[in-house]
């Protein structure tokens, strides 16, 4: 039996196709997106829910608890607000690992400066907070 045109054609090209990717693996060439397991993500996603809530009830009623042992340290004002944003660099965080899973591009460099970033500034907005909070601004 022949094969027509077509069928050689399509067979050849695959071929072509895997000896092209063995070749990327062996080079180290080729890309392989991350793999974030369903837990994890769930994970984060609810933690993300849940922050949001607590900050965003917090500021509704005008302070953000954080309970620390058998203390709670309040913020109030503007000491409250920078909590906030402190807590919303924490979900953008999160939700940022979990975007990363999803997004199958060779972008991973991007997505761990995102993650950096909102790192750095979460800490230093939770710094601000606390001496906000200290100084009763």
């Amino acid at each position: 039996m022949h094969k027509s045109i077509t069928e050689r054609l399509s067979a050849e090209d695959e071929v072509a196709d895997l000896v092209s990717e063995a070749r990327e693996r062996i080079t180290g060439d080729v890309f392989y997106p991350n793999q974030i397991s369903e837990p994890l993500r769930r994970r984060y996603l609810l933690q993300s829910f849940l922050i949001s809530l607590y900050a965003g009830f917090g500021l509704y009623v005008g302070k953000v608890d954080i309970p620390v042992r058998a203390r709670a340290y309040t913020f109030e004002g503007i000491a409250a607000f920078a909590l906030a944003a402190a807590m919303f660099m924490a979900i953008l965080n999160m939700l940022s690992v979990v975007v990363d899973h999803y997004d199958k591009r060779d972008n991973e460099h991007s997505y761990e400066q995102f993650a950096r970033i909102t790192y750095i500034l979460g800490w230093v907005l939770f710094l601000l907070a606390t001496i906000l909070n200290v100084l009763q601004i």
